[in-house]
């Protein structure tokens, strides 16, 4: 029998016991006390002007991120240049900043709009949250290439990425809220898929072999 993706599961080890089930009623007395005790915190919160704590509530599933940064005039060609040398290396199908990530699904540059010599670089991508773990490994792996890429546009810090709070702020300036976010599969991560994939692969490997 062919195991998929979505079939999938995390099962408990053989001979473990299964926690007991609380009742339903004592289930319900508990999430309605955790529900009352988050929105008093996000009321609080608002009453002082101040954003909902949520530091022990991190998003679930992929996240998006949206970027739109003014391009320093007369340097449009030079990110062009840059932007062209890493398509080549990713579409070489060699190693880039990228993957040693690990929580980026895929992330997109484009030049906007065509034809002017400034212009604004916009910038997509699909991550495994929350936000600041994902902006931290961009610092921590990936900060020759944003250094590369962002230097050509306009406010980039002085020291870089490798300065993640000058980045974070940076980033969060530019960054474009999205009004409408999709996920086709919006609870799997970089890592659980290419898992399915290399078992898929080697599932079928196996029936290739057992037919011949």
């Amino acid at each position: 029998m062919l195991i998929w993706p979505c079939d999938l599961v995390e099962a408990a080890p053989t001979g473990a016991q299964t926690p007991a089930t609380p009742p339903s009623d004592a289930r319900s007395t508990v999430a309605g006390t955790l529900h009352e005790a988050r929105r008093r915190r996000v009321a609080d919160a608002a009453r002082v002007n101040s954003p909902p704590i949520t530091t022990d509530l991190p998003p679930a599933g992929t996240q998006p991120l949206t970027a739109l940064t003014p391009i320093t005039p007369g340097h449009r060609g030079q990110l062009q240049q840059v932007l062209a040398g890493l398509a080549r290396q990713i579409g070489s199908g060699g190693p880039t900043a990228l993957d040693e990530i690990g929580s980026v699904h895929f992330a997109r540059w484009a030049v906007l709009p065509i034809g002017h010599d400034a212009g604004s670089l916009l910038f997509t991508s699909n991550f495994d949250g929350p936000w600041d773990n994902y902006i931290e490994e961009f610092a921590a792996k990936s900060a020759p290439t944003f250094d590369a890429i962002y230097s050509h546009c306009q406010e980039w810090p002085p020291k870089g990425a490798r300065d993640v709070d000058a980045f974070k702020a940076y980033v969060r300036k530019f960054e474009v809220q999205a009004q409408v976010y999709y996920r086709a599969y919006p609870m799997a991560t970089v890592r659980q898929v290419r898992s399915a994939l290399r078992l898929k692969a080697a599932t079928l490997t196996m029936l290739d072999m057992l037919n011949q």
